[in-house]
């Protein structure tokens, strides 16, 4: 297998870009408070972990797929089904929604969860949420509503990126490897530079 991109570009790509913006922006957000957007935020980046996993970054017609992909990675207290299998019935069309359908398209394209009416984002500069999870029902007051926690989700999402980075880096699984090359391809020549 030859590949493009070698071992010291992928701990560069993640020291640089996972940590060094979306991990760092993710932390100055929930530092100040800004919920929904760290929601959009986390939405966003759980579908680029999912197309770096298969590949597929910057090609259109696989967000779903690159984010439920991404999920596989996810876990909630070692469950490893938790965030792939959380399913919400749509208020209005009785159709089961997925977590994508749910936040990532309600949130990009609506700003808010798709098919609910009671939600609530939550988020709490200093608390450390070692048993709670990013994605639950929750009793608020006398209602239930879908909660989206985003210190929870945030913990999970980086323990979901930090598997992956062991899975190439340390297990050197060939084809996730071959995956990254092919996404890192598909949009090579980008430069971002953090102004501040």
């Amino acid at each position: 297998m030859t590949l493009k991109h070698d071992e010291q570009f992928i701990k560069d790509y993640f020291q640089e870009f996972i940590q060094g913006f979306i991990f760092n922006d993710i932390e100055k957000s929930i530092n100040v408070g800004t919920n929904f957007m760290i929601a959009l935020a986390l939405m966003s980046y759980t579908e680029h972990l999912g197309s770096l996993i298969t590949g597929k970054l910057g090609i259109n017609g696989f967000s779903e797929s690159n984010f439920n992909k991404a999920l596989e990675y996810f876990d909630f207290n070692g469950d490893t089904n938790y965030y792939k299998n959380f399913k919400v019935k749509d208020n209005k069309s009785g159709k089961e929604l997925n977590i994508y359908k749910i936040f990532r398209c309600g949130l990009v394209h609506e700003y808010f969860p798709k098919g609910l009416e009671k939600m609530t984002i939550h988020n709490e500069p200093s608390y450390l949420p070692s048993t709670d999870v990013g994605i639950s029902w929750v009793d608020f007051g006398s209602e239930r509503r879908l909660r989206f926690h985003c210190n929870a989700y945030f913990r999970d999402f980086k323990n979901a990126f930090n598997k992956y980075k062991d899975d190439l880096l340390v297990k050197k699984d060939s084809i996730l490897l071959q995956n990254f090359d092919n996404a890192i391809n598909n949009v090579e020549g980008y430069d971002i530079e953090e102004i501040v």
